[in-house]
């Protein structure tokens, strides 16, 4: 199984975990659709035969962590990581990791945006 992890810079999530509830939960809600905008394009660039390898991606989200992931293979589609790395008889057919780290930035600026955004409501008295 290759998994990516969708989360913000470090700093961010640990300023987000001593946030109140309600900074936090919409923190959850931008890991949670990021993941899944990360894993709908990684689905666009998959290579298809049988259509096993694109079914196995998946977005999770991790509540507690503050952090939300994409996932692909296991199971029928055990191969994951010979289509992404390559073997000694066939060439990697990349496509998980650099469709993920086009997303990279997106996820730090849309949490700083939202914690600007409530943390200057609330000392603007919002």
């Amino acid at each position: 199984m290759i998994t990516v992890k969708v989360k913000g810079h470090d700093e961010i999530v640990k300023e987000l975990r001593k946030a109140s509830k309600e900074i936090q939960d919409e923190a959850r809600n931008i890991l949670n659709s990021q993941a899944k905008v990360v894993r709908d394009h990684i689905k666009t660039r998959c290579p298809v035969n049988d259509g096993t390898l694109k079914k196995s991606i998946k977005a999770k989200l991790v509540r507690k962590a503050l952090l939300a992931s994409v996932q692909m293979g296991g199971g029928k589609a055990y191969y994951a990581p010979y289509v992404e790395f390559g073997t000694k008889n066939m060439d990697a057919r990349a496509f998980f990791y650099p469709t993920a780290r086009l997303h990279e930035d997106e996820t730090g600026k849309a949490l700083t945006d939202m914690m600007t955004a409530k943390l200057g409501g609330e000392r603007n008295g919002l």
